[in-house]
Parts: C-alpha cells; sequence; structure tokens
C-alpha cells in the first residue's frame, strides 16, 4: 500500500466509528472525540501537543519493526518514544518478523 492509500484507509476507519453500528458505548463523549481525533491524524501529523494521542501515535509507530521498519527517533512524538527508540535494537526484531511473515 501507497502513504496515501494507507492514509485514505485511516481515515476511513476513523469516519467508521461515527456509525451507530460501531458500539463504543465504554467511551465517554469526550474519549469518542480524542479517538475520533487521534484517527483523522494519525498519518498526516507527527505530533498534537494531547499527551493521549502523541502516546498513541508512537505506540504504533514503535511497532513499525513488525513490518521490517526501525522506528526514527526523530519521527516520534514523546520523549520517551524517542528514547526507546534509540534504545531498541532492531535488527533482530526486523530480521525476525521479516522471517515470519
Amino acid at each position: 500500500m501507497s502513504t496515501k492509500e494507507i492514509s485514505e484507509k485511516v481515515y476511513e476507519n476513523g469516519q467508521k466509528l461515527l456509525t451507530p453500528e460501531v458500539n463504543l458505548k465504554t467511551l465517554t463523549d469526550e474519549e469518542f472525540l480524542l479517538l475520533q481525533e487521534a484517527c483523522r491524524l494519525h498519518t498526516v501529523e507527527l505530533k498534537t501537543g494531547n499527551p493521549t494521542i502523541d502516546a498513541c501515535f508512537d505506540a504504533d509507530r514503535l511497532d513499525l519493526w513488525r513490518v521490517g521498519i526501525a522506528p526514527d527517533p526523530n519521527r516520534l512524538a514523546t520523549k520517551k518514544g524517542k528514547e526507546i527508540a534509540r534504545n531498541t535494537v532492531y535488527e533482530p526484531l526486523i530480521y525476525k518478523a521479516i522471517w515470519e511473515m
């Protein structure tokens, strides 16, 4: 998938949150809006300034090794995310992930 296709898919999935078929009854209105915003910005922003959304972004990006990509500390949103990316040796993880695909 291209970056554009991924962005469109994330946006579409975020829009699905607005439909009555999705059962997110455990979320407050504020949490729901935060989730919606995170989905909308996921592929177009590196950092939002909102600690919850930024932690979500970093959690996803720190997992990129599973698809053969070492996370770039400069593209993470939080200090902790940058620290984890700088201090993790990704090559063995990437190698293992690639061979398990």
